[in-house]
């Protein structure tokens, strides 16, 4: 299975990575917040040919707490302007949550370390608009149809929308 995710990956992303193309590239970076694209800071890449990549990435490891979000997306421009766009993509995220505490028991007075831990997988589909203020900040929503697997809910379709802030270059 994970042999066909990577493949599935490297097949999205050549046309993508590839530098075959003469044209000028856009670099975004800023901070997303959703479901199929990740939560955390973003780092973004779009050729002029209307393909892009978008990597975003947030970790929180302490004691008690322990949060990993991450996320891939492929980008394709269907309209671009000078101000502005609207998008296609496909969206890979993941979600991993764990909390630990301490809970007194009144029977055996005793504290007990309590455990809660959650991992989803979100993927999907999705249609976007991005504006361009002040000739570099970017504000961008998408909407996805997106598929949420794990915790205790199991699989779910959830439009649950992906919406970044960032510095365009």
């Amino acid at each position: 299975m994970k042999k066909l995710l990577v493949m599935l990956l490297m097949l999205i992303t050549s046309p993508v990575w590839a530098d075959e193309y003469p044209a000028e590239k856009t670099h975004n970076i800023g901070f997303t917040l959703g479901s199929s694209h990740g939560s955390g800071i973003h780092y973004a890449r779009q050729h002029s040919d209307g393909w892009g990549v978008q990597i975003t990435g947030f970790p929180l490891w302490v004691a008690e707490e322990r949060i990993l979000n991450a996320g891939f997306a492929t980008i394709y421009n269907i309209n671009k302007g000078k101000k502005g766009r609207v998008f296609a993509s496909f969206g890979l995220g993941y979600s991993y949550r764990r909390s630990e505490w301490n809970n007194w028991n009144s029977r055996t007075g005793r504290d007990e370390v309590q455990i809660d831990e959650d991992t989803y997988y979100f993927f999907g589909p999705g249609i976007g608009m991005e504006k361009i203020y002040a000739k570099n900040f970017a504000v961008s929503v998408t909407v996805p149809a997106c598929i949420s697997l794990g915790g205790e809910e199991g699989l779910q379709i959830l439009p649950i929308p992906n919406f970044s802030v960032g510095y365009t270059w």
